[in-house]
């Protein structure tokens, strides 16, 4: 029936019905992760006034994913091998977002419960939320696990669908305010509102989520690339789009209209929204049922198209950058068993809107990062390949704004990670001046002696009390960067050299007290030790994807393990540390441990017989 309907088709329409599918997956997807943790709260909160804002993260994410579109199709590979062409040390770019990937897991978590709640409700059985969520996991990742993309693609077309019928029903059973819409759609921004419009400008469409779009359409046209197939495919690559940016725009209006509706009436009364909703919902035949059908589809939806988005990424990602011998399957599905353990772990936390609304801000700043990138990637397209001025206006002022409002936006950014990387960049400072005076060459060139031994201790473990120093208290806890030290006398000197520079930093840590004291006194132990294992295993190859790893691997040892273990600390208490210390910390040893790469490496020094830095010919990509 559908083919028949096709062959009637005008012969331009029809060529082009083949590339529809990546856009309304992302459209899928992007409504998932964020409608109802994003828009719906701003609805509540600001009613129509900042649909002005909707319109505007429309306009420049619509420019945001053609630039992707254009870059795949006229070089025939996805965005992720793009980002690695940009200059600096290499893979750091999607090094940093397979991080932030993996850790939007943890949001998933927070719309796996969501779902859950959605189901709970639908059904009316007397069972826990959570075991809905758990249901509806196995559900997503048994389909996922199939690695069969058409149908994936097939699935979140269906739910699309029904996200856009149960938008409008929505839309319809509520009698919508016009003079306050109207009103919305004039731009106003007051100083006490930037964090509203940067949480609705990142909900809005999505973040860095789009990139995934390059994935799927480079699952579409296969090898299929260049000047003659860029002609031929862009158009029905602009319908699939618009028609994915039509329906995110009108998913959006939906939520910000459901959240107005729950500021009227008896819904008014209500402190939770989603009951605040269902409130409003309540008096309309059907309605209620309706809208729990559609958004549990659609927050599953967003789990099925961001899990396998991010999947595939990260598989690609490995496939190119590293001597693995896995196939992007295996790799494809080795990720997806690591993202189920975070997102079941993370059901399991008390505010699932909390943990959504608090990922997206280190990824809004890397998504406004993103887009200088892609303008960057434009310039080396093919000419006929390339954005037009309008184009190009959008995606600089778009980026510079989006950049701007996310770092006013995420105050640990600015109150903790700017101090810490300034701190580092003492640290790189110090590592840069012993190698160029030829004191780290000697050491690294020939067998390590006894004397230089104790001179990496000393050096390296009173950069660990520098850590302590000059980390910045927060509330009882210390967000530092101790670590580093050791991490590093690890490197080059073993697990007994990283383990004895702990010691010095555990031993000032431990003269300052606090309740984590042994935990805090012992990490940089430990941080020395696993470097060193990790040097003698990898012997000394060390790439950023292994430094990288090697700062979460410390830090999550630090934090997740011994806290809990050392302090009998309540779990809630762990919640709030890890919160306020583990992505920060990590972030600024992984950028301590890359920066030492990068001065060493540029000094030209090798270690460790000869293989300690990997060379610019070595296999890295």
């Amino acid at each position: 029936m559908i083919q028949r309907f096709c062959r009637r088709l005008p012969p331009s329409l029809r060529d082009r019905l083949p590339f529809i599918g990546p856009g309304l997956l992302l459209a899928i997807t992007v409504s998932g992760e964020s409608g109802l943790a994003e828009i719906l709260l701003g609805g509540a909160e600001h009613g129509f006034s900042l649909l002005w804002v909707v319109l505007a993260a429309l306009i420049f994410k619509f420019a945001f994913t053609t630039g992707i579109a254009r870059y795949t199709v006229a070089t025939g590979e996805d965005i992720f091998q793009g980002l690695r062409r940009i200059p600096g040390p290499r893979n750091w770019e999607v090094a940093f977002i397979m991080l932030i990937y993996t850790m939007e897991m943890v949001a998933y978590g927070g719309i796996a419960a969501i779902s859950g709640i959605f189901l709970c409700a639908l059904t009316g059985l007397a069972v826990s939320s959570d075991v809905f969520a758990l249901l509806t996991l196995v559900l997503v990742f048994a389909l996922l696990w199939m690695d069969n993309y058409s149908l994936v693609e097939r699935v979140t077309v269906a739910m699309a669908i029904g996200l856009v019928a149960g938008t409008l029903i929505s839309l319809f059973s509520i009698s919508l305010p016009v003079h306050e819409v109207a009103s919305g759609l004039v731009p106003a921004v007051h100083d006490h509102m930037l964090v509203e419009i940067m949480a609705l400008m990142g909900a809005v469409g999505g973040g860095l989520n789009i990139l995934l779009y390059s994935g799927w359409l480079h699952r579409k046209i296969g090898d299929r690339h260049g000047e003659a197939n860029f002609r031929r495919f862009m158009a029905g690559v602009n319908l699939d789009l618009v028609l994915a940016f039509l329906l995110i725009g009108v998913a959006a209006i939906g939520f910000l209209a459901l959240g107005w509706a729950t500021t009227t009436g008896a819904a008014a009364h209500e402190e939770n929204i989603l009951t605040a909703v269902w409130t409003v919902l309540d008096d309309i035949p059907l309605a209620t049922e309706i809208f729990l059908i559609t958004g549990y589809f659609t927050l599953m939806g967003g789990i099925i198209g961001g899990v396998d988005g991010r999947a595939s990424a990260i598989a690609s990602i490995l496939r190119s950058t590293t001597d693995t011998r896995h196939s992007e399957k295996h790799l494809y599905r080795g990720g997806l068993l690591v993202f189920a353990f975070i997102i079941v772990i993370a059901v399991f936390f008390d505010e699932p809107t909390l943990l959504i609304r608090s990922i997206s801000a280190l990824a809004s700043i890397a998504f406004a990062v993103t887009g200088f990138i892609l303008l960057y990637l434009d310039t080396h397209l093919p000419s006929y390949a390339r954005g037009s001025p309008l184009w190009t206006v959008v995606m600089a002022a778009g980026s510079l704004l989006f950049l701007l409002m996310a770092l006013l936006k995420e105050a640990t950014i600015l109150q903790f990670g700017v101090p810490l990387l300034e701190r580092i960049a003492v640290v790189v400072l110090v590592i840069y001046l012993i190698s160029g005076s030829g004191v780290l060459r000697g050491m690294v060139v020939r067998r390590l002696t006894l004397t230089d031994q104790v001179w990496l201790v000393l050096i390296f473990g009173m950069l660990s009390v520098y850590g302590t120093f000059r980390g910045i208290e927060v509330g009882g806890l210390i967000v530092n960067f101790r670590d580093l030290g050791p991490l590093i006398a690890g490197i080059i000197g073993g697990p007994i050299v990283g383990a004895c520079a702990g010691l010095i930093g555990g031993a000032y840590r431990y003269g300052l007290g606090g309740w984590t004291v042994l935990p805090c006194s012992l990490s940089p132990v430990v941080a020395g030790i696993i470097a060193g294992m990790l040097s003698r295993r990898w012997h000394g190859r060390f790439t950023y994807f292994r430094l990288f790893g090697l700062s979460v691997l410390v830090e999550v040892i630090h934090i997740l393990v011994l806290v809990p273990l050392l302090t009998g600390a309540p779990l809630d208490l762990v919640i709030a540390t890890a919160r306020t210390t583990l992505l920060t910390m990590i972030l600024s040893n992984a950028c301590g441990l890359i920066l030492f790469q990068y001065v060493v490496r540029e000094r030209g020094i090798e270690g460790l017989n000869g293989t300690w830095i990997e060379k610019d010919g070595d296999k890295e990509r």
